[in-house]
């Protein structure tokens, strides 16, 4: 029964996170082809500051996805240019 919930969950959910927050361990982020992202997927979204925070995709389009960054609504646009550069897929 475990194997079938997880089944079920968005790429990239983890348990041991909340939306927003920091990333804890670099292992817990990995590189990969971050245009393979679907919408409720999850992802670790660079900030202006430099850190990544756990975010999910809640929209996405050819140019762009937008990021919901925590659960008060806030929310990251990143452009297809910017994909490689500030996602990082997140780890098992």
């Amino acid at each position: 029964m475990q194997s079938r919930i997880l089944e079920d969950q968005p790429t990239g959910f983890r348990r041991d996170y909340e939306l927003g927050e920091t990333v804890r361990c670099q292992t817990h982020m990995s590189t990969g082809d971050t245009s393979s992202l679907e919408n409720h997927d999850f992802a670790f979204v660079k900030r202006s500051d430099g850190s990544y925070s756990y975010a999910i995709l809640a929209e996405r389009s050819e140019e762009f996805m937008l990021f919901a960054m925590n659960a008060s609504g806030a929310t990251k646009k990143i452009s297809k240019k910017h994909w490689s550069s500030l996602l990082c897929l997140v780890s098992r």
